[in-house]
């Protein structure tokens, strides 16, 4: 365990960027919900530490977001998760444009349907008053 006061930074300066495209958030939703997050235990535990871990797999997080992977000088993979930040906040910014259509779509149906709420009152209530006056007429 590493503590850190003040944290951990990564530099982010634009101007230390070349080559930048933006992330297209449905693929990035796409990728990060192919990822399954686990549980477990390491099998060294005298090295890297015991108690019941949460994570993700390196090998599979290399398969769609290879930049957030590292691999050591014995051939270990490492996930830099602090990599996958930027996915999921693009994930999250796709799946509020989808609730958020979903909304107005929810919406939409509600004001539909209470207008045909209303149609259907008004059309018994015309059906009541035509049967109320063939019922006096066979009287």
């Amino acid at each position: 365990m590493v503590n850190a006061p003040g944290g951990f930074t990564q530099t982010s300066d634009i101007r230390l960027k070349t080559n930048i495209e933006k992330i297209n958030s449905a693929d990035a939703l796409e990728k990060i919900t192919s990822l399954q997050g686990i549980y477990y235990d390491w099998k060294d535990q005298k090295k890297n530490g015991a108690g019941h871990e949460v994570g993700l797999i390196a090998q599979d997080v290399e398969k769609v977001f290879p930049e957030a992977v590292k691999k050591n000088d014995q051939g270990f993979l490492a996930v830099s998760y602090a990599n996958l930040i930027a996915p999921v906040i693009e994930s999250i910014k796709e799946i509020l444009k989808i609730t958020d259509a979903q909304s107005r779509e929810i919406a939409s149906v509600k004001a539909e349907n209470a207008e045909l709420k209303k149609e259907n009152q008004e059309m018994k209530a015309r059906l009541d008053k035509i049967e109320k006056m063939l019922s006096e007429q066979h009287k």
